[in-house]
């Protein structure tokens, strides 16, 4: 059995490894999945989310493919179908040497806004995203990736629609930094891991000893 002197020696020169095992274990997410995803679902009056954890490959998967919409990096579960007012396209120019822009194009437009597009239903890339303009409480925008799409702007026709969206957005804003506190746990608690597991198994092993060497011995260490 090593004294105390050398078990103070030893766990010296396992701090680092240990630490370093305890941060890729934290990065690889193998004790903690540390990412998490915001599933949210639209009913008539209202929207409601709820996040859970998930690995980095699940969280992608989740959010960026096969079509998904995301609302303010929610996944907004059933897409989105709504009719909305666009609010066109502004063109930047150059005139006599100066950089200008133009009033916007195609706005006003009403029309049946339907996310995920046909087109890019079932394709493994392919998602889109909704996301306020800014601090609008009115403003919006979409985009979608795997597909020639053109990013829009838009406001909802309906206010009670719109007033709905900005509750989900409250709501999800409020998931997004509980989930970042529970990200920093999750990292935390791998990292510690490893050195917590070293110290509790040698200080188990020197109470077993100890408990051994009492039964055999009795109080007197080593007679006979």
């Amino acid at each position: 059995m090593i004294n105390k002197k050398q078990y103070i020696r030893l766990t010296i020169v396992l701090v680092i490894p240990l630490l370093a095992f305890g941060w890729w274990l934290a990065d690889e997410e193998v004790l903690l999945p540390r990412h998490h995803v915001i599933n949210c679902e639209e009913f008539d009056s209202h929207i409601t989310c709820n996040s859970f954890s998930a690995t980095n490959n699940e969280a992608d998967d989740w959010l960026y493919r096969n079509g998904a919409v995301r609302l303010w990096s929610a996944r907004l579960a059933g897409g989105f179908h709504h009719p909305i007012v666009t609010r066109g396209h502004s063109v930047m120019t150059v005139v006599d040497g100066k950089t200008i822009t133009l009033p916007p194009t195609d706005g006003g437009i009403k029309k049946f806004l339907s996310l995920p597009p046909r087109s890019i239903e079932g394709k493994v890339f392919a998602s889109c995203e909704i996301s306020p303009i800014l601090d609008d409480i009115h403003n919006w925008g979409y985009s979608c990736s795997g597909y020639d799409f053109i990013p829009d702007s838009f406001y909802f026709q309906d206010e009670q629609t719109n007033h709905k969206f900005q509750e989900a957005r409250k709501l999800i804003g409020e998931l997004r930094t509980s989930d970042e506190n529970m990200e920093i746990r999750a990292i935390f608690i791998s990292f510690l891991t490893p050195i917590i597991s070293y110290l509790l198994l040698s200080a188990s092993l020197f109470f077993l000893i100890i408990i051994v060497k009492y039964v055999i011995y009795g109080r007197k260490s080593g007679a006979a």
